[in-house]
């Protein structure tokens, strides 16, 4: 079973030995969504006839929504969407003002790591 496998083609493989396979979906940067991440225990690895292989299958990178930081100082609002995992690159307005949106929007959800400008007056 390779990274470019997907569960149901890993279940195919697992079957033809006589294993289970069960599916965790996991967030992953660099396997695409749908592809096989890793195998538990690891392929190569002897397994009892019917025990079961967790099979780790990526959902893409990992996601958050911006959060709402309207209201906040600039600062404050940095502060929140780095906690967010967001990548602050600049601010629209005053930068001494106060939140009153971001872009991409509240709520939107994107990668982490992504960029958000602060919308400040």
């Amino acid at each position: 079973i390779s990274q470019s496998d997907t569960f149901n083609d890993a279940l195919v493989l697992l079957q033809a030995v006589n294993l289970n396979g069960t599916e965790v979906p996991a967030p992953n940067n660099t396997i695409p969504a749908g592809d096989v991440i890793a195998l538990n225990p690891p392929s190569g690895t002897l397994a009892q006839y019917g025990s079961t292989v967790t099979v780790y299958v990526s959902t893409g990178p990992p996601t958050t929504q911006v959060p709402n930081v309207i209201g906040e100082s600039v600062s404050a609002a940095t502060t929140t969407l780095q906690n967010h995992g967001l990548d602050v690159t600049g601010v629209q307005g005053n930068p001494n003002g106060t939140a009153v949106g971001t872009d991409p929007a509240t709520n939107q959800t994107v990668v982490v790591g992504s960029a958000v400008q602060i919308l400040a007056q």
